[in-house]
């Protein structure tokens, strides 16, 4: 965290509480309530995209509970 990772342009936000967008909720598939979470700003780290039992296993603080969805695409 707190790394530069990619250039200055790149800004990553994940905001599950925008009202009726692709993948919003209120709550995430762990029960955590929803954030706008920002991962990376002008190219640095900010916080790390994980599930609660990764988080565990990682031993870090800083982080967004990341949403266990899946797409499916029938071609």
């Amino acid at each position: 965290l707190g790394k530069k990772i990619a250039s200055d342009k790149v800004t990553l936000i994940d905001d599950g509480t925008i009202e009726n967008e692709w993948g919003s909720s209120i709550i995430d598939d762990e029960g955590n309530e929803a954030h706008k979470n920002i991962l990376i700003e002008k190219g640095v780290l900010k916080k790390y995209l994980v599930d609660q039992n990764n988080q565990n296993k990682m031993n870090i603080m800083y982080i967004v509970i990341l949403s266990k969805v899946f797409y499916w695409r029938i071609s």
